[in-house]
């Protein structure tokens, strides 16, 4: 099958600013784009770290994706009286799903966390076991777990590069978001209401702050996976073992709204090019881009993309079918990739005399 090659140059032009936190031996920091998943910043970014509640990102997503949030449950007695920050859960308590995961990732509920970790998977162990399956899953090859919440630091690890990326994961989760970004929430107690508060300053300290964790122990240090969104872009910061947490996350992320700006590299319905149906009657058939698709570059940067498409095609044809793919290349390295699809329905034709 023939393939039809071209190249698009995109050019941009974005204001740049120049003002970087120091990254110390024993810290870390990075920053990404959340759509894309492309690096912006990055110091020590794959330095194996203890990573304190910041863990709580991973416990979330597992029981988002695994837990009925809806249904009321029997707070297991293996989650009473775990050390550290609490939601003080108390013997035979009961409460929804939902109102742990709230007190997990508001209040940072180590209590809550080993409940859902029951919960979900039947037990701690088995819940912890279902982490590392997840993190091999979505490729974090620097980070292991040995606990929910975040307590432990031998055997329990990441990097800021690996959490910057679950945090990615995390935060297409329309629930997640909602959790992460709320300031405010009370859930039911035996001796009455818990007022929960989002310990998290990014969210009204940081123009566009919509998330996501906070966590600190002796071991880790202080902790922070932060994001904001402004127009139609979302940037993740994690930074680790930072005494400066919050503001080094704030001072990163207006780094990255400054320099960065999301650019459409592709717009969906663009033709692409028009080829010639086999068996039809000497028809042609648009290839158009299947979708739109943007980007984050600074000042200077362009993006190559190259498509790869169908020439020839023998009908029948429907509409929306694929017809190839385009890759995007910044400084000849693929870093987005999209489809193209045939644009109208051809029937095949039948001749008269059955040819």
């Amino acid at each position: 099958m023939k393939k039809f090659l071209a190249v698009l140059l995109i050019l941009i032009s974005v204001t740049a600013f120049n003002v970087t936190p120091k990254c110390a031996s024993l810290s870390a920091y990075t920053v990404i784009e959340q759509t894309s998943g492309r690096v912006l910043y990055s110091c020590n970014g794959d330095s194996k770290m203890p990573m304190a509640s910041t863990t709580k990102v991973m416990t979330a997503v597992l029981v988002i994706e695994n837990l009925d949030l809806e249904k009321e449950y029997t707070v297991p007695d293996e989650a009473i009286g775990i050390e550290g920050s609490s939601i003080y859960l108390k013997k035979g308590e009961v409460l929804t799903g939902m109102e742990l995961l709230y007190g997990l990732m508001m209040a940072s509920g180590n209590d809550a966390a080993h409940a859902l970790a029951i919960l979900t998977s039947g037990s701690t162990d088995e819940f912890i076991y279902q982490m590392n399956m997840k993190a091999q899953e979505l490729g974090l090859k620097n980070t292991h777990f040995a606990d929910p919440c975040g307590l432990r630091s031998d055997g329990h690890y990441t990097t800021s590069n690996d959490l910057a990326f679950l945090c990615a994961y995390a935060m297409k989760n329309p629930l997640f978001c909602q959790v992460v970004a709320t300031k405010n929430y009370q859930i039911r107690g035996v001796q009455g209401t818990r007022y929960l508060y989002n310990k998290n300053r990014i969210l009204g300290e940081f123009e566009g702050g919509n998330g996501i964790k906070t966590g600190y122990t002796r071991a880790a240090g202080r902790c922070l996976c932060s994001s904001a969104k402004r127009d139609n872009m979302q940037i993740i910061s994690v930074v680790l073992n930072d005494y400066n947490w919050f503001n080094n996350s704030k001072a990163l992320m207006e780094k990255a709204f400054n320099e960065y700006s999301m650019v459409q590299i592709a717009k969906k319905d663009k033709i692409v090019t028009s080829v010639n149906i086999s068996g039809s009657n000497n028809e042609k058939c648009d290839i158009i881009t299947g979708e739109d698709v943007f980007y984050p570059l600074k000042k200077g940067e362009y993006i190559r993309a190259k498509y790869d498409v169908v020439l020839n095609k023998q009908a029948p044809v429907k509409k929306g079918e694929s017809a190839g793919k385009v890759y995007f290349y910044l400084n000849d390295s693929l870093v987005k990739e999209s489809f193209c699809v045939f644009n109208n329905d051809i029937q095949k034709h039948h001749s008269l005399f059955g040819g």
